[in-house]
C-alpha cells in the first residue's frame, strides 16, 4: 500500500477501482486493511474507526499530492476538472487576492486559491503546463491585511505609519530570492489594493520606501501570487523521520494524565476520580549492565565515555553505581558518539580509559619531551639575539656584537 501523504488526521493512499497499476491497491484489498482497526472500537463497536472517501458525486476521486498539507483533490480530467477539496493555509489564504480574482466562493475558499489548485489538477490529468494564475493576477504582490488590536501591536508600528487603535494596514511580503528582509507597510485604504504601487510604505523605522513586484533600484521586491504559488506546487525533499527506539528498562511513569487516559481507555463508564498516578523511574540499571554485555567492555566504554575499569566490572555482572548510569543515559541522548582518538601527533587510535589525552605512556612521554623542546627553543629564542639581515638568531660565539651573523658578513652584507 502506497501512502502519498498523511497527517494527524488522515492518509491519502494511492487506490483505485481494480488497484492493476503498480503502487495502487484496490479499493477492496484497502478496506479488509482498515477494516483490522475496527476491533479497537474507541469510538464505539458499530463505528468504524477510519471514514474512506474515494468518490465525489458519484466520480472517483483523483490527487495531485506534493507533500504533506500541499495536495490538490478533485474528479475529471483536464480542462473540465473540478477542485473537491485543496488545503489553502499553506498556500496563502491569508493573501488579499488579485483585483480579478478577489473575494471568495460559496464555500468560503479564496477565489485566487482555487483557481491554483484547479489549474495544478488540470495540469497533472492532461490539459499541459501553463500559469497557475493569469498574468495580471500573477503578478499582483502578496499583500496581507491586518487590525491594531492591541496597544502592544500598535506600539510595534512605527509612528510614521499613521494607524489608529483598531485601524487597518497592509503587509507585503518579500520575495526571499532578493534577500530583501524590510517588510513594508502602508495603510490600509480598503478596496481591492489595485492601487497598491500609489500606496505610501514605510520601513520598520518609519521611513519611507518604494515597492515593485520586479527588481528596481531603491524598491522592496515583494513576492507576486504566481511566484508564492509556484513555490507551493513545487516538490522538495521530505526529511526521513528519525527512528524512535523504545527500551523498555528505560519508560518512566510520571504524572496523573496518561494513568487516567489508560484507565478510560479500558473502562470509560468507571469513577477515574480517585485515581493517583504511580512514579516509576523504571530499571536503568538493567538496561546500563545489559547493553556493557553486549557492547563488551571497551566498546562500552568508547560508547559512553565510561571508565575502562568500570566498563569491565559492570559487563561481568556488577550493579553500576548512579553516576556510571548518568554518564550512559547522557551518552544516548548525544548526538555525538564518536570515540575520542588519541591526542599524539599522527595517531588516530581510540581513547580507552576515562578523562585520557593519549592512547598510550609512550605517546604521552613523547608528546611530554615534545613540549619541553619547544619551550626552551623559544626562550632561547627570547634570550638570544638575532642577525639584523637574515634574522636568525645567534648562539654562543655567532653573536660577536654587531648584529651581523657569519653567513651574512661572508656574503657582504652590512
Amino acid at each position: 500500500m502506497t501512502v502519498a501523504s498523511r497527517d494527524t488526521d488522515g492518509l491519502l493512499v494511492v487506490a483505485s477501482p481494480d488497484g492493476q497499476r503498480p503502487g495502487e491497491i484496490s479499493w477492496a484489498a484497502l478496506d479488509e486493511v482498515l477494516a483490522r482497526f475496527d476491533s479497537l472500537a474507541p469510538f464505539g463497536s458499530d463505528v468504524p474507526v477510519w471514514k474512506v472517501k474515494r468518490e465525489h458525486d458519484g466520480q472517483p476521486l483523483t490527487a495531485v499530492v506534493i507533500r504533506r498539507k500541499r495536495y490538490a483533490i478533485g474528479v475529471g480530467s483536464g480542462v473540465s476538472v473540478h477542485l473537491v477539496d485543496a488545503p489553502e493555509h499553506v498556500l496563502g489564504g491569508v493573501f488579499v487576492g488579485p483585483p480579478d480574482l478577489v473575494g471568495r466562493d460559496v464555500d468560503g475558499r479564496h477565489r485566487w486559491t482555487r483557481r491554483v489548485a484547479t489549474r495544478l489538477l488540470a495540469e497533472a490529468t492532461g490539459d499541459g503546463p501553463g500559469s497557475l494564475l493569469p498574468a495580471g493576477a500573477g503578478r499582483f504582490p502578496a499583500l496581507r491585511r491586518f487590525q491594531v488590536a492591541s496597544p502592544a501591536a500598535l506600539a510595534e508600528l512605527p509612528e510614521a505609519l499613521g494607524v489608529r487603535p483598531f485601524g487597518l494596514y497592509v503587509e507585503g511580503l518579500p520575495d526571499p530570492l532578493y534577500g530583501d528582509s524590510v517588510t513594508p507597510r502602508a495603510l490600509d485604504p480598503g478596496g481591492n489594493l489595485a492601487d497598491w504601487r500609489e500606496l505610501r510604505w514605510c520601513r520598520p523605522d518609519g521611513s519611507s520606501v518604494r515597492v515593485a513586484t520586479e527588481p528596481t533600484a531603491g524598491a522592496v521586491v515583494l513576492w507576486t501570487l504566481e511566484g508564492r504559488a509556484q513555490r507551493w506546487a513545487t516538490p522538495r525533499r521530505e526529511e526521513r523521520p528519525v527512528p524512535v527506539v523504545v527500551l523498555p528498562e528505560l519508560i518512566r511513569k510520571v504524572g496523573r494524565l496518561g494513568v487516567l487516559v489508560e484507565a478510560a481507555t479500558v473502562d470509560p463508564f468507571d469513577d477515574h476520580e480517585g485515581l493517583r498516578a504511580v512514579y516509576d523511574e523504571g530499571d536503568p540499571a538493567t538496561f546500563v549492565a545489559a547493553e556493557a554485555r553486549r557492547l563488551g567492555p571497551t566498546e562500552f566504554a568508547l560508547r559512553y565515555s565510561v571508565p575502562i575499569g568500570t566498563a569491565e566490572k559492570v559487563s561481568v555482572g556488577r550493579r553500576p553505581n548512579p553516576a556510571t548510569i548518568r554518564l550512559v543515559l547522557a551518552g544516548l541522548s548525544s548526538t555525538n558518539n564518536t570515540p575520542r582518538t588519541c591526542a599524539f601527533d599522527g595517531c588516530d587510535q581510540p581513547i580507552v580509559r576515562h578523562n585520557a589525552k593519549y592512547c598510550r605512556r609512550s605517546h604521552a612521554d613523547r608528546a611530554y619531551r615534545s613540549r619541553l623542546r619547544a619551550k626552551a627553543s623559544r626562550s632561547d629564542s627570547a634570550e638570544s639575539p638575532s642577525c639584523r639581515v637574515c634574522h636568525g638568531v645567534m648562539l654562543g660565539a655567532a653573536d660577536r656584537g654587531d648584529g651581523v651573523c657569519f653567513a651574512c658578513e661572508d656574503g657582504g652584507a652590512s
